[in-house]
């Protein structure tokens, strides 16, 4: 089976976010999904917010917020995730790469993302998406399906990346 989904994997602040920021301007494929992005307060990380390739944002996970879900000193609000997340994987057409930046573990919180997770990457449609290196037995499984092939991220070689990607997209 030919790889169809290109998960970048890589530590923290590798770059796989602004690697997938890269490939989205320079993608010609349609594309459809999100990514995730600190949100930083007087030089301090204080939370989490989802953007949508249409143009939606939402925090999810902050300090200061009140949930049952923690991951680190993150209250994760798996509803706001969740409200935007589905939807942005949602296909629209077979031509579609959905993005998803990233498979974390405040993501992984979420059965329903997970779910959602599983059937996108069995779809006869190519997936673009960044996974943390280590996380839960299900973000391993994710790394181990036949269908999807690694990319290895770091702050050398995340620049030179960007076309090799959008050519496994187009290909």
């Amino acid at each position: 089976m030919e790889p169809t989904n290109i998960i970048l994997i890589g530590p923290p602040q590798s770059g796989k976010t602004t690697l997938i920021k890269k490939i989205i301007h320079a993608s010609e494929k349609p594309l459809k999904g999100f990514w995730t992005e600190e949100v930083r307060e007087k030089g301090h990380r204080i939370g989490f917010e989802i953007h949508t390739l249409h143009g939606l944002k939402e925090m999810f996970a902050h300090v200061g917020f009140q949930s049952d879900c923690h991951v680190g000193k993150y209250a994760v609000d798996i509803s706001r995730f969740e409200a935007v997340a589905l939807q942005a994987i949602e296909k629209e057409h077979a031509e579609q790469v959905i993005v998803i930046d990233e498979i974390g573990k405040m993501e992984c919180h979420s059965d329903k993302f997970c779910q959602a997770l599983l059937h996108t990457l069995d779809l006869p449609h190519k997936v673009l998406a960044t996974i943390a290196r280590h996380g839960s037995l299900f973000m391993e499984e994710i790394k181990e399906r036949e269908d999807v092939i690694l990319v290895p991220v770091n702050v050398h070689n995340r620049d030179g990346l960007v076309e090799e990607v959008c050519a496994r997209l187009i290909g």
